[in-house]
């Protein structure tokens, strides 16, 4: 499962960002749950959101369409600057067995940076900013080397109690 739409504006995007605390260099977990700094498999920053309640506000209405109900409390913002990528990898694995969906929300204008491609399988994702992408967490991606500028970008891991219940009458 991949799907992107374009579904937040530039002041969402930006309000999101604002949410941000405090940035901290971002750790890889290992098979065996090690959780380090690996910078030959990730470089980049991140921060956790705090305020799950305003980050819902923004983004609820927009993704129940896809089922979801709720957001995880895992939600962070990640930070790309010159030089930072993200090698190919999976989100669902041994460590993380209950991550369904990935959920990226593409936060910067797309003329703001040079590179920094977040490829989902073999599809180049839109770089357009307020773009929702959402993929099954098995899926192998990456984000290819940020050249020049600034990337952000929301995202969490969509798991079963974040998704709405169907109900068959019968």
């Amino acid at each position: 499962m991949f799907k992107q739409e374009v579904l937040f504006n530039k002041e969402e995007c930006d309000s999101i960002i604002e949410m941000a605390t405090e940035w901290r260099q971002d750790t890889c977990i290992f098979s065996n749950g090690e959780d380090k700094v690996d910078l030959n498999i990730r470089n980049s920053s991140s921060s956790k959101i705090n305020n799950i309640d305003a980050l819902s506000d923004i983004i609820l209405n927009k993704v129940r369409k896809y089922n979801i109900n709720s957001l995880p409390t895992d939600c962070r913002l990640l930070k790309y600057n010159p030089g930072s990528f993200f090698r190919v990898h999976r989100d669902r694995c041994a460590f993380a067995p209950d991550r369904l969906l990935t959920l990226i929300i593409q936060l910067s204008d797309e003329n703001n940076y040079n590179g920094a491609e977040l490829i989902v399988g073999k599809t180049i994702v839109s770089k357009k900013i307020g773009n929702l992408i959402l993929h099954d967490s098995g899926l192998y991606h990456e984000v290819t080397n940020l050249i020049e500028g600034e990337r952000y970008v929301l995202t969490t891991w969509i798991k079963k109690e974040n998704i709405i219940k169907s109900t068959n009458l019968m």
